[in-house]
């Protein structure tokens, strides 16, 4: 597996100050990993069904945060900022759905939201 290191966004401009206003979900940066879906059966269902999850955990949670997995799904989401629970979760769903194709990793930064997803295989040891 590939470790991604997610920098930090942040706007500097040396001698003043800068400040512009952009969308707290505008999309900074998207990485997908190199590994692709073999064409294994269900997978956009289980990605649906992870980003469904996702979506419903952040809205229902007391805190802008959700971990979960389903089946081989694993999904980890954030948010920061002022965003309400039922905009995150929304926005979580909606900008992200998932921007990586066929690929079996990836994260997803936008100002106030941290995506990330990864599709794990499980080995069956004999006995």
């Amino acid at each position: 597996m590939n470790q991604i290191s997610v920098g930090w966004y942040r706007r500097c401009k040396a001698g003043n100050l800068e400040v512009k206003q952009v969308s707290g979900t505008q999309l900074l940066y998207r990485i997908c990993g190199s590994g692709r879906s073999s064409g294994s059966a269900g997978f956009e269902e289980k990605m649906d069904f992870a980003f469904d999850k996702l979506e419903s955990g952040i809205k229902n949670g007391s805190v802008l945060f959700y971990t979960g997995s389903y089946e081989s799904v694993y999904i980890l989401g954030q948010c920061e900022g002022d965003l309400s629970n039922n905009d995150c979760g929304d926005c979580a769903y909606e900008k992200t759905d998932f921007q990586c194709g066929d690929s079996v990793s990836g994260q997803i930064l936008q100002i106030y939201i941290y995506i990330y997803i990864y599709i794990f295989n499980t080995i069956t040891i004999p006995h």
